[in-house]
């Protein structure tokens, strides 16, 4: 596993969930999401505390395909406190073990653990110069 931990604000701009799902080739993944605490976007239609309490109450937490956590994301602001697990799908199954886990903790920082010989890290993201990586 490669762990990567990176600054809620880098070069001055907060750091989005969707920025951080770009660090992974997450196309084959299917999500948990088992805590969120966040600001949506005003208007979008989104009850931020509601999607709090479901995520928390859900065992399991709440199921996302790539494509719906995407548009979540692009809904949220900022987000302040989040636990998301990605899981690798081929055909109806899915991987026993999350191949990536995001947290964010406090609105202060991203930590990023990836199996790397399960899914695609992009080395090439801004993001990855301002990460502690392991």
């Amino acid at each position: 596993m490669t762990s990567y931990s990176i600054p809620a604000y880098c070069d001055g701009q907060l750091v989005t969930l969707q920025q951080v799902l770009g660090l992974v080739d997450s196309q084959i993944l299917r999500w948990q999401l088992t805590e969120l605490e966040g600001i949506t976007a005003p208007g979008c239609g989104l009850d931020s505390v509601e999607l709090e309490s479901a995520a928390r109450s859900t065992p399991g937490g709440l199921p996302f395909s790539n494509q719906a956590l995407a548009a979540l994301a692009d809904q949220l602001l900022q987000v302040i406190n989040c636990e998301l697990f990605g899981y690798r799908v081929q055909g109806a199954d899915r991987t026993e073990a999350a191949v990536v886990v995001i947290r964010a903790m406090d609105s202060s920082e991203w930590s990023i653990v990836v199996d790397a010989s399960s899914i695609a890290v992009n080395d090439s993201s801004p993001l990855l110069q301002f990460s502690g990586g392991e």
